[in-house]
């Protein structure tokens, strides 16, 4: 995310971090933070600033390409997402909303998630719905990431999660639409099934 966030001064970051011997850092087990932290440093780059939110006014790197629909029309589409969004959002979720509207007013990405009320949601047979999130410390984990975190505490949990047939059976679980990386939600939706009713 830092390095899709960066511009040109993110390549001597990589060049820095190559000469430490970071290689492969894709796979878990070769990858080293703290050679990363060091590049950074050397560099002059201060790691928590760049994972700020970025004010609309600020000249991105890649601004200059010019494709689809402009800034502007970005902008206005923002904020007439976040206008319908507070028309409907429950009264118990308000105060919860206009706080983090408070917090990234004027920012690129999308606000909070509406919460179907419980009298909506009907149960299902051998069938669990948990909602979860994402905190601004977590923004950073990727969909597939956040997919084996939750696997690994189910498998820790032993609870009688239901496996699909085959020769790789997997849990048979079912995730809503991915969150988009760096961004923050508290209405996450997770449906497990599981083998007893």
């Amino acid at each position: 995310a830092l390095l899709g966030r960066g511009s040109r001064e993110m390549a001597d970051v990589i060049e820095a971090a190559f000469r430490k011997g970071c290689r492969f850092d894709s796979w878990g087990e070769h990858f080293e933070f703290d050679k990363w932290l060091e590049a950074l440093s050397e560099c002059n780059i201060d790691f928590a600033e760049r994972l700020k939110p970025i004010p609309f006014e600020t000249r991105l790197p890649w601004s200059f390409i010019s494709k689809g629909p402009s800034t502007d029309h970005l902008i206005k589409q923002r904020q007439e997402t976040s206008r319908q969004l507070a028309e409907f959002t429950p009264q118990f979720m308000k105060a919860e909303a206009d706080q983090e509207a408070a917090n990234n007013h004027m920012t690129f990405g999308r606000g909070t998630k509406r919460v179907a009320s419980r009298s909506q949601v009907a149960p299902t047979k051998n069938k669990v719905r948990i909602r979860w999130g994402k905190t601004a410390r977590y923004r950073y984990m990727s969909h597939l990431e956040n997919l084996r975190m939750i696997e690994r505490a189910l498998r820790r949990s032993r609870l009688p999660v239901s496996y699909s047939q085959g020769f790789n059976p997997t849990m048979r679980l079912s995730l809503g639409p991915p969150l988009q990386l760096g961004f923050t939600s508290g209405a996450e939706y997770l449906d497990i099934t599981l083998d007893s009713n």
